[in-house]
């Protein structure tokens, strides 16, 4: 994340017109780290044992902890409902994929793809805001470091293949 900001200023101060247009007409926020206790001490949880990869349950299934239980999830949930988010980015996985947001929701909604014919499971109710949007960003990102498609863009159940009950991605 420090990076891309580094990256971001840079081309804007040598006139890049469009990331400059967009610092002047979009928000744009970074939280570096939504765990600091848990990277301090290269650990999953922080120091009350939760783990705040889980907390943001949409659906609130009760995985380990109060939903957004921590100060960390409470601060991060006032500042969502403040702001009209629409699409984040999270370096979590460590893999090059485009993934909806709210892991594991919904999970007997199935869709179909109008654009591939492929199924997906657990959809949003943006799910076609998500699918679109995120199918041209792949697009437009292009194939450096590997093609982003209909087989590595979507739910998380449906694109990772497992169930991550209260991420956001």
């Amino acid at each position: 994340l420090y990076w891309f900001t580094n990256w971001l200023m840079k081309k804007v101060s040598q006139g890049d017109e469009w990331l400059k247009w967009l610092l002047d007409n979009r928000e744009i926020y970074i939280e570096v780290s939504h765990n600091p206790y848990g990277f301090d001490n290269r650990q999953r949880f922080d120091a009350n044992d939760w783990d705040l990869n889980r907390e943001a349950d949409y659906d609130w299934q009760g995985y380990d902890s109060e939903l957004w239980g921590s100060i960390n999830g409470q601060t991060l949930w006032h500042f969502i409902n403040h702001h009209a988010i629409r699409v984040g980015v999270d370096f979590h996985g460590g893999v090059r994929m485009i993934l909806y947001p709210w892991s594991s929701t919904h999970r007997n909604v199935r869709v179909k793809s109008p654009f591939s014919d492929r199924e997906y499971t657990h959809a949003p109710p943006d799910f076609y805001f998500y699918h679109t949007a995120c199918l041209r960003l792949g697009e437009y990102i292009g194939k450096y470091g590997g093609k982003l498609d209909e087989y590595n863009t979507g739910t998380i159940p449906t694109t990772i293949g497992y169930e991550a009950p209260g991420c956001i991605a």
